[in-house]
């Protein structure tokens, strides 16, 4: 999930977290909701300013971000030949390959991003 200001969001995102007033007591828009230049329109017109929103990304996208995680294991382990050392790299590689099976073929990542931030 990322929390972006409003004027950046885009009809066919989907939210990640309900959309309080300012009070922080009314929800103005439900998690879950996808977006349109309607909605959109209206929270900036009930002065939202900011909404947490899901991020997905496509399978290459996904593909390439695992390799780039696996190059960079390697590299950290590189040259360290005890056994409990091969052992924890092969525990994150594996982890990382088993990353991209469990999430295919509809991959929705979430980047750690806090929503308390916005």
């Amino acid at each position: 999930m990322a929390c972006i200001p409003l004027e950046k969001a885009k009809s066919g995102m989907k939210l990640a977290e309900d959309v309080y007033n300012h009070g922080g007591k009314v929800v103005l828009c439900k998690k879950g909701t996808l977006l349109t230049e309607a909605i959109i329109q209206r929270l900036v017109n009930m002065g939202v300013e900011k909404i947490v929103i899901e991020e997905s990304l496509s399978t290459q996208e996904m593909r390439q971000l695992i390799d780039e995680k696996m190059r960079l294991i390697e590299e950290a382990f590189s040259g360290k030949d005890s056994e409990c050392m091969q052992m924890l790299k092969e525990a994150f590689l594996d982890f990382w390959r088993n990353k991209f099976e469990i999430s295919s073929p509809s991959i929705e990542v979430q980047d750690g991003k806090e929503a308390e931030a916005c």
